[in-house]
C-alpha cells in the first residue's frame, strides 16, 4: 500500500539529476532550509510548485507525489483477512470504522472497493440490530453498484452487480434485485470447455484438462449451492424437494464431494433439517442433524480450504489464482459460531426438543465447539 512520499521522490529525483538542494532551491526561489525539509518529511512544498517540480524533473505530478490510489491483489487478500479476524476479536464498530477509512482512502480501487463490500456483506449480522445490519447491506449494496458501473474489469463489473442484487433480496427488494439481475442472465457458452478444445488441439493437455475440470467442479459445486433453496422454494411440493435432496446426495457420492469439501454439505443437511421439521417428519429431520454432526466430526475439518480430490487432480493452478486464495471469506471463529447457533436454540427444530436423539445431538454440537 502506497503513500504520499512527495519527500523521498523529490530526494531521489534531485540526486538522479546530479544536482544539490541549494541548486533546486535556486530554481524554484525558494531556500535551502525549505528544500531540505521537504526531503526529509518535516514540511511539503506550496501545491503551486508541484507541477514546476514535476516538469523540472520530467514526471507526473501522481509520481512527485508518490501515491497511487490503487492497491495490489495480495495486499487485498492481507487486508481482506486482516479485517476478517479483527471483526472477531474486537468490536464491531471499530473494525467497522476501519473498513469506512479503507473504503474512503481507496475510493477508486474497485476492486478493493468490491472485497470491502464482501467483508461487510459476510460480517454484518455481528452489527447487532436488524437496523444496524440492513444498514450496512445498503452501504455494501451502494459499494457494488459503484463498482459495477465504473469498473473498467467487466467481469468485475457484473460479479459486483450480482451482488448487488443479493444485497437487494436480503433486504427485502425483490424489485430491485430483479431489475439487476435479469439482465445478468446470458445464453450459456461453456468458455472453460472451448478453451480446453484449443488447448488440446495445441497439444497442451495438462492446461487442456485443468479447464475441463475446473468447468465440471464449479458446476458440481454449484448445482450443491443451489439445491438447499431448490428445497425451500418447493417447501409446496415435498416430493420434489426430497427428490433434489437425493439427487444432491447422489451426485455428492459420484464425485466424492464429502472428501474434497466436506464444508459443501453444511448447508445441504441443515436445510435438509429445517424442511423435514416443517413437514413434521421428526425421524428425516434428525437424520439429517445426524449428518450434518458426523461431517463436523471429520477430522481436520478445519481450517477449511478449497481443495482437489483423486478425480479433480487438476485444479491446484484454479485455486491458486482466486483472489481471495483457497481461505474462507469468513473468519474460522465465525463461521463455528455460525453452524453451532444453526442448530442450537434454532426454533425450526422446536418440535424436537423432547426427543432424546435430539438432545444427544446437541450435546455432540456442544462437544465439538465451545
Amino acid at each position: 500500500m502506497k503513500e504520499i512520499n512527495i519527500g523521498s521522490k523529490i530526494a531521489t529525483n534531485r540526486k538522479k539529476k546530479g544536482i544539490t538542494q541549494e541548486q533546486l532551491a535556486d530554481f524554484l526561489c525558494v531556500s535551502k532550509p525549505a528544500v531540505s525539509k521537504w526531503e526529509s518529511g518535516q514540511s511539503y512544498p506550496d501545491i503551486t510548485l508541484l507541477p514546476l517540480l514535476a516538469t523540472y524533473f520530467n514526471i507526473s505530478v501522481d509520481e512527485l507525489l508518490g501515491y497511487e490510489p490503487q492497491m495490489c491483489k495480495e495486499d487485498i487478500k492481507k487486508l481482506y483477512y486482516e479485517l476478517s479476524k479483527k471483526f472477531v476479536s474486537e468490536p464491531f464498530e471499530t473494525v467497522y470504522s476501519k473498513c469506512q477509512q479503507y473504503i474512503k482512502k481507496y475510493f477508486s480501487c474497485w476492486e478493493l472497493q468490491y472485497y470491502m463490500g464482501v467483508l461487510l456483506v459476510n460480517h454484518c449480522n455481528l452489527a447487532g440490530t436488524k437496523d444496524k445490519i440492513d444498514s450496512i447491506l445498503q452501504e455494501a449494496a451502494k459499494i457494488f453498484d459503484r463498482v459495477s458501473h465504473r469498473s473498467e474489469v467487466l467481469s468485475l463489473a457484473k460479479i459486483a452487480t450480482a451482488l448487488h442484487g443479493f444485497c437487494c433480496i436480503n433486504l427485502n427488494k425483490a424489485d430491485d434485485a430483479i431489475d439487476l439481475l435479469e439482465g445478468l442472465i446470458e445464453v450459456p457458452v461453456s468458455v472453460e470447455v472451448l478453451l480446453s478444445k484449443a488447448y488440446q488441439m495445441k497439444g497442451e493437455l495438462k492446461k487442456a484438462k485443468s479447464l475441463m475440470q475446473r468447468y465440471i467442479y464449479q458446476n458440481v459445486m454449484s448445482f450443491f449451492g443451489a439445491c438447499p433453496d431448490f428445497m425451500m422454494l418447493y417447501i409446496d411440493d415435498p416430493e420434489k424437494a426430497k427428490e433434489c435432496y437425493r439427487k444432491t446426495i447422489e451426485i455428492g457420492n459420484t464425485f466424492e464431494v464429502e472428501k474434497m469439501h466436506p464444508s459443501s454439505y453444511f448447508s445441504l443437511y441443515i436445510t435438509a433439517a429445517i424442511f423435514f421439521a416443517m413437514q413434521n417428519d421428526k425421524e428425516a429431520a434428525l437424520d439429517a442433524l445426524d449428518k450434518y454432526i458426523k461431517i463436523l466430526e471429520t477430522p481436520n475439518i478445519f481450517p477449511l480450504k478449497l481443495q482437489g480430490n483423486n478425480f479433480f487432480d487438476c485444479l491446484d493452478e484454479f485455486f491458486n489464482s482466486l483472489d481471495l486464495g483457497i481461505e474462507t471469506p469468513r473468519n474460522e471463529e465465525l463461521i463455528k459460531q455460525s453452524i453451532k447457533e444453526s442448530i442450537v436454540n434454532n426454533p425450526a427444530f422446536k418440535i424436537l426438543e423432547a426427543d432424546e436423539r435430539y438432545e444427544r445431538i446437541i450435546k455432540r454440537m456442544n462437544n465439538l465447539i465451545k
